[in-house]
Order: C-alpha cells, then sequence, then structure tokens
C-alpha cells in the first residue's frame, strides 16, 4: 500500500480501517491495532502502523510486547507518556471497535481485504500490479472525457 500511496499520490484517497482478527494466532492484533490508533492521536499513526507491521515477527511471541512497542513509540517521536495514556483511554479502542463493526456489516472477515471504489479487489490481484491495473482502470474511467471535435460546418446566415 505505500507504493500505491506513493505512485499515485493526491490522485487517489486512501482509507485504512482496522480489523484485528479474533483467533489465537493474532492474539496481540487488537491491542496493535489500538496501539497505532494512540499514535495517531500525536500525528503518527502510519509510522507506528509501519513499525509494528515490518516488525511483526519481533514482538508476535514476547510476552512483553508492549515494552518492545514502547521502544518503538520512542523511536517515531511519541510522547510515550502520553501514548500510554492513550492506548488504556476508550478512544483508540472505540476507533478500532468502530472499524471492526463495519467490516461486520460489509461481511468482511479476512485480512487483507481491499476495496476500490468500492468494489472488493480479488485476491488474486492483491499485489502491486493487480492493484495499480485496477485503479489506473478508475482513474481512466474518472478522467474527464474531451469533447469531440465538431465535424460539420456552422449553419450559413443569410440575412
Amino acid at each position: 500500500m505505500n507504493e500505491i500511496k506513493a505512485a499515485y499520490g493526491s490522485r487517489i484517497r486512501f482509507i485504512f480501517r482496522n480489523l484485528p482478527l479474533d483467533i489465537p494466532q493474532h492474539d496481540k492484533a487488537y491491542d496493535a491495532a489500538v496501539a497505532a490508533e494512540a499514535a495517531g492521536f500525536q500525528g503518527k499513526f502510519w509510522d507506528m502502523q509501519n513499525m509494528l507491521f515490518t516488525n511483526q515477527k519481533t514482538w508476535t511471541s514476547e510476552p512483553n510486547y508492549r515494552q518492545i512497542w514502547k521502544e518503538y513509540a520512542t523511536k517515531i517521536g511519541l510522547d510515550t507518556d502520553k501514548w500510554e495514556t492513550d492506548m488504556a483511554g476508550l478512544p483508540a479502542k472505540q476507533r478500532v471497535d468502530a472499524d471492526k463493526a463495519r467490516a461486520k456489516a460489509a461481511g468482511i472477515n479476512s485480512t487483507p481485504t481491499l476495496y476500490v471504489n468500492n468494489v472488493e479487489v480479488p485476491f488474486a490481484q492483491l499485489n502491486l500490479n493487480g492493484i495499480k491495473a485496477i485503479v489506473d482502470a478508475e482513474l481512466a474511467k474518472a478522467a474527464p472525457q474531451k469533447p469531440q471535435a465538431e465535424t460539420s460546418a456552422p449553419a450559413n446566415s443569410n440575412k
């Protein structure tokens, strides 16, 4: 998604929603989503999201994963006391809960799930080239149509 955002910039609107799965292999996913949302209150959602995702193998099996996340928070320049307070508070959790409710209402139950203009991208196309092809097609549809050149001569006016 970072490559897609970089390639298209302001020509697309990118909306991210959390869907921490309620399965044993993802036992820390909800807390990770809350951690990213709490970082977002300081303008660092994507920094924390990227840090958590990139280093997922490091912290998923660690019992002291919150300490690792605190190190990430320090590294990306968060006020860690505020971040920890925000993680424990309701607003960050409510954002994640609202995202989960949206997913459930839409019948989404797996990740990643991607939509382009309200149409789900088939799993086989969830790769850079597949997504670019879909986005390019949608941008072409949205491009203003050039008026066709007038082919008939203007009517004569006899005065």
